[in-house]
């Protein structure tokens, strides 16, 4: 039997719905963004917090930030040789 939709952009439709309005903006904000490029790596772009010259080991900490006031830590489990 023949569906109309893909099951999965069922999925996606509902959960979308399901959100807050003010995340549905957000959301709405970033596919918008994709679609300008432009846009999208002002935007969205991760800034450089501070550089170093050491390579990173495997148990180092790492911080980025996607946007102001946002930021994320990691933990390097391997690092890959050059």
């Amino acid at each position: 039997m023949f569906q109309e939709e893909n099951i999965i952009s069922l999925g996606w439709k509902k959960r979308y719905e399901s959100q807050a309005e003010e995340i549905k903006r957000e959301l709405d904000d970033l596919s918008e963004a994709f679609d300008d490029y432009k846009v999208f790596k002002e935007k969205y772009q991760l800034k450089v917090i501070k550089r170093t010259r050491k390579l990173a080991k495997k148990g180092d900490i790492f911080v980025f930030s996607p946007r102001e006031g946002i930021y994320f830590y990691g933990l390097v489990v391997k690092r890959l040789k050059k």
